[in-house]
């Protein structure tokens, strides 16, 4: 990257999914692809590889291993980990544990809210959750209104949302973060925002666009209203295969030349109705939370 003068302001470190399951009952699941960390030195590698601060995400809080993991990143200098997501969607065959993992889930959040004057921040990618299956942008504001609810209001916890692997619509992704940061009543940095990944295919020329399309927002978006994201850029090759070293970097620099021509287009962004229609979202998600909060009275 710095060959290329380009840059890397944080990387996200994606752990096996044994990792998320306590060591004693790792036996029972095949290993897949991601990192496995055995010792305490090899936690504390990873933020001294490169100086890039490392963001941790599955198989974290919300998995059957959340304390632990989230001790062990926290003692290697992590202050972004995910991921609140998981906790409803990312499941362990063969483990039947959810009153265990659901006290590892709050003691996971309980941590992180003591070390929160430090920085400490809890990553939640929408997209990986119940937010999937919402036909509503509202809906996902609601959506991540209870999830903040849960881990700032109850828990003490500070709270950033991820979105973007399943947002094609370019405007919608300035929308929708504009709608994350009028939630973000303590002005808590963003993790990243995620590529767009839903229209990616074999077609690379396809790809190209479609890098260019979400990227270009995302970049606008952060130098009018500069909250913390990343942008996060997909290699070409990612819906085809495992990318290369080499592809990862070309995305990379692809990002760095929308960078250069975004200034170019911010100007003539009407702000106005962008955030007009974010302040709806907000008021939809308003409705979204407080019917769910009254439904979960009702099964009291």
């Amino acid at each position: 990257m710095k060959k290329s003068g380009s840059f890397i302001d944080r990387f996200g470190v994606c752990l096996d999914w044994i990792m998320g399951v306590p060591e004693n009952y790792r036996n029972k699941f095949q290993v897949g692809g991601g990192l496995i960390f055995k010792t305490r030195d090899e936690w504390s590698a990873i933020g001294q590889v490169v100086p890039v601060q490392p963001h941790l995400g599955d198989h974290m809080i919300g998995s059957l291993n959340g304390v632990d993991n989230t001790v062990n990143a926290l003692g290697a200098g992590v202050t972004t980990i995910g991921n609140l997501a998981h906790y409803y969607t990312y499941e362990y065959p063969g483990l039947d544990m959810e009153l265990y993992r659901t006290e590892d889930y709050m003691k996971a959040i309980a941590i992180m809210a003591h070390f929160k004057d430090d920085g400490a921040i809890i990553h939640s990618n929408l997209d990986d959750g119940y937010g999937a299956q919402f036909h509503d942008l509202a809906n996902l504001v609601g959506w991540a209104k209870l999830e903040r609810y849960i881990a700032e209001d109850l828990l003490g916890a500070r709270v950033s949302h991820c979105y973007g692997n399943l947002f094609s619509n370019s405007m919608l992704r300035i929308v929708f973060n504009r709608a994350m940061t009028m939630l973000d009543k303590y002005d808590t940095p963003g993790s990243f925002v995620n590529g767009n990944t839903i229209d990616y295919g074999i077609d690379i020329s396809r790809n190209y666009g479609a890098l260019c399309a979400y990227s270009l927002p995302d970049i606008i978006c952060q130098m009018k209203y500069p909250s913390g994201y990343a942008v996060a850029p997909v290699p070409l090759t990612e819906a085809i295969r495992v990318p290369s070293v080499d592809e990862i970097l070309e995305a990379h620099k692809t990002i760095d030349m929308m960078i250069e021509k975004a200034p170019y287009y911010e100007k003539f962004i009407n702000w106005e109705k962008i955030n007009s229609e974010a302040e709806i979202l907000v008021t939809g998600g308003d409705v979204f939370f407080e019917r769910v909060i009254n439904a979960m009275d009702d099964l009291a």
